[in-house]
């Protein structure tokens, strides 16, 4: 039950991964109850429609304060923004982009990209004429990463349980 909390506290795109995942894992198996199962299928069909209307309340609360703060579309700030699901990472990339940000504005930061991927990113994010505004990522860029050089906004989109990885994220 926490994981589908924490997936559903991050982004539907989360939500539905997790619930896709837990059923294909105990698919053909007999570790699933069929109540368990079908609860799970209609999660998934929520899950599914929510994605599909596109941006939440959370998300437009985001927007709302990174103009505030000048990270805007045709502005000059820039934002870190954190978040522990890789699918949230790659969906808040798509609400951005729905939003008019070109995909060069945009750095979606974490495991699955090579390490030398990762390196350019970083080092472009701190490059003062570099087009990159955004910079999306998950824990793996809260230590020995730095980010701050050209960047002083900083979003946890969503927190982790560890005090320690806030910290962590903030001295970046």
């Amino acid at each position: 039950p926490w994981t589908l909390f924490k997936a559903a506290s991050s982004s539907p795109a989360a939500l539905l991964a997790t619930v896709r995942g837990r059923l294909d894992r105990r698919a053909g198996t007999d570790k699933m109850a069929s109540d368990e199962e079908a609860a799970l299928s209609s999660l998934a069909d929520l899950a599914q429609t929510a994605v599909d209307e596109g941006p939440t309340e959370k998300f437009n609360v985001l927007l709302a304060r990174l103009k505030d703060l000048g990270v805007a579309k045709g502005k000059k700030g820039r934002a870190v923004i954190f978040s522990e699901r890789v699918d949230t990472l790659e969906w808040l990339k798509e609400q951005f982009l729905a939003t008019g940000r070109k995909e060069d504005e945009i750095v979606v930061f974490h495991n699955g990209r090579g390490e030398q991927e990762r390196q350019e990113r970083v080092k472009e994010f701190g490059l003062a004429d570099s087009k990159v505004r955004l910079f999306i990522t998950g824990d793996m860029a809260s230590e020995g990463v730095n980010l701050h050089k050209e960047c002083h906004v900083l979003f946890h989109w969503d927190l982790p349980w560890s005090l320690i990885r806030i910290a962590q994220r903030n001295g970046r």
